[in-house]
């Protein structure tokens, strides 16, 4: 192959490439716009339905949840709940509620003093 032959392979495989990673990038900012956890408080004891999900399960990951949170000083979270809710009809019915408890963050690492503590510090 000659010189020009190449350089022009060369060029069509990074403008490949670039176009991969902006179609990443929109897919990765969609997907994290959509879905994830924002502050709040949600009342969904009227609901229709109330499924409760794992933190981790692939429901709660595809869906955007209000999360209500107890933290610690510097920011952990120590315990609370994330509610996503579908609503029917015109009317804003609360149709089924999506429900986890969310786990307090992993820095208690000794078995003697497990629960964190709003001041950051492990207690028994």
């Amino acid at each position: 192959m000659s010189k020009r032959k190449l350089h022009q392979k060369g060029e069509s495989e990074l403008a490949g490439f670039f176009l991969l990673l902006v179609v990443c990038y929109g897919l990765y900012w969609w997907w994290s716009s959509e879905h994830g956890e924002l502050d709040g408080i949600v009342k969904y004891d009227d609901c229709r339905e109330i499924i409760y999900l794992k933190e981790n399960s692939f429901q709660a990951k595809t869906k955007s949840f209000t999360c209500s949170l107890m933290r610690t000083e510097k920011g952990l979270v120590m315990s609370g709940e994330c509610v996503h809710i579908d609503y029917a009809g015109e009317g804003k019915v609360c149709k089924t509620a999506y429900v986890y408890q969310k786990k307090q963050a992993s820095v208690c690492k000794n078995p003697k003093f497990p629960v964190l503590g709003q001041d950051d510090q492990c207690y028994q």
